[in-house]
């Protein structure tokens, strides 16, 4: 039984099963292209493609990062370009980090660390009052 809008209905969703075949190309492509395959874990929402660590990864940075100390400070004047070039070059050097944002306003400190992440390609692997610990893996050379 075919209507009027039964052409469109159809048009519309062969469109949406070769988005999500797009997408999964878009997946396989990622995973073949890193190194780290057992760390991803890949997601397909209505959104877009999310790429997040996966969650046996994450305990291991985790474990690894309980024993370090907080390396970067951010203090009252907030993420300035010196602070930032110190993100960057930390996580360059050492991909693990633990940082402390001095703000007492929680929801303040969970933007600051977000924004960090965004700007500096990293993830947040754990944050715990004021203490954040951010993840990202080192380029090849």
């Amino acid at each position: 039984m075919l209507s009027s809008d039964g052409g469109k209905i159809a048009s519309a969703k062969i469109q949406q099963v070769s988005l999500v075949i797009y997408e999964q190309d878009i997946v396989e492509k990622i995973l073949a292209d890193s190194s780290a395959c057992g760390n991803l874990c890949v997601t397909i929402t209505r959104g877009g493609l999310s790429v997040t660590l996966s969650t046996k990864f994450k305990q291991q940075l985790k474990a690894k990062a309980h024993k370090l100390k907080p390396i970067v400070l951010v203090g009252n004047n907030g993420l300035s370009p010196t602070v930032n070039m110190e993100i960057d070059r930390a996580l360059h050097d050492h991909q693990l980090i633990k940082m402390r944002i001095n703000a007492e306003d929680r929801v303040l400190r969970k933007e600051l660390f977000a924004e960090i992440c965004k700007e500096h390609h990293a993830d947040l692997v754990q944050m715990v009052g004021k203490v954040g610990v951010i993840y990202r893996e080192k380029p090849e050379e």
